[in-house]
């Protein structure tokens, strides 16, 4: 069938010659990371900017006295529940993986690395410590007659 050959672009600088080749590899390789930084540098701040716009639109909510049904606002102390036990999961993997390399490929600089996996580990302990600590909340009374 048929095939698309790749472009060429070449030019002379006096006594050198300089080609590029469009399809190189080189070429797919060194766009990659430029790539995901792009992305990275968008989306994040897209995400923090309407993460922000919907915090404050329940912080006027609250404020107007409209204040959004019960189940739309999450619990603070089921929150630290959750996020204590996804950033320890997070390091525990993290230094799951660097020690599984280190038997694979028995360097010693891997060991080290998977002592940052206790980073992300602290944060959840100190998250879970939070929610230990906290008091419960106090169960829904209702006062029908």
């Amino acid at each position: 069938m048929f095939q698309k050959t790749p472009q060429r672009f070449e030019t002379s600088a006096g006594e050198r010659s300089v080609s590029i080749d469009t399809m190189s590899a080189d070429l797919v390789d060194s766009l990659f990371p430029i790539m995901f930084m792009i992305v990275a540098c968008v989306v994040v701040p897209a995400a923090l900017y309407f993460r922000q716009r919907a915090a404050e639109l329940d912080y006027w909510k609250m404020i107007h006295g409209t204040r959004p049904p019960g189940g739309l606002l999450p619990e603070p102390r089921t929150s630290y529940l959750l996020r204590g036990l996804v950033w320890l999961a997070v390091g525990i993997g993290i230094s799951i993986l660097f020690v599984v390399m280190y038997r694979v490929e028995q360097d010693p600089g891997l060991l080290a690395m998977a002592t940052l996996g206790s980073i992300p580990a602290g944060v959840g302990v100190a998250h879970l410590v939070l929610y230990r600590l906290q008091p419960k909340p106090a169960p829904p009374t209702s006062n029908q007659p």
